[in-house]
């Protein structure tokens, strides 16, 4: 006999929508990843020329772009995340001065009593979600931080490369070679 198992989920206003919008831009992002891979197998043994390191500059654009778009939705649902999870804390608190205050006047019922600490229980439920929630987006964030500053210095380098192509006669680097090592 199967057993059902009823459970609660902390749901944040507008976390669909964010969703949506993080898989679109995480779909981008891979489409881009790939134009970098693909410019990276096209220009295999030609690494430093002007055309390569052009190619190579546009896919990093368009990379860096999504991570900074990814970045500002991951921030904005991280700080939903934290409200929520700061109203939750209040609520507990309240529920706690008010549980204890049932506590120490004579006329609280058991009923009364039973019924806050219910709803205290319901209340530290959530506010361990909303706790998990915000850890879950700032890993997140943190991992788009990451990854924007190494797509973001490939690009400073691959602009190096680019202004010294563009500079010497032949339209390639010289600090690198054909295969794009130093």
């Amino acid at each position: 006999m199967a057993v059902r198992t009823i459970t609660t989920r902390l749901k944040l206003e507008g976390e669909s929508e964010h969703r949506a919008a993080l898989k679109r831009i995480s779909s981008e992002y891979q489409l881009h990843k790939s134009e970098l891979d693909k410019v990276s197998a096209q220009y295999k043994e030609q690494a430093n020329t002007l055309s390569a390191l052009e190619a190579r500059q546009a896919a990093l654009k368009g990379i860096v772009s999504d991570l900074s778009a990814r970045h500002a939705e991951q921030a904005a649902i991280l700080e939903k995340a934290q409200k929520a999870q700061q109203e939750y804390a209040g609520t507990v608190d309240e529920l706690q001065k008010r549980l204890s205050a049932l506590g120490t006047a004579s006329g609280g019922s058991a009923s009364e009593q039973k019924q806050l600490e219910a709803e205290l229980a319901k209340a530290e439920r959530k506010l361990q979600e909303a706790g998990n929630a915000v850890n879950y987006y700032q890993r997140q964030l943190n991992n788009t931080e990451k990854a924007q500053a190494t797509f973001g210095s490939q690009m400073e380098k691959t602009e190096g490369y680019l202004e010294e192509a563009r500079r010497s006669a032949d339209g390639c680097a010289v600090s690198i070679d054909q295969f794009g090592k130093k």
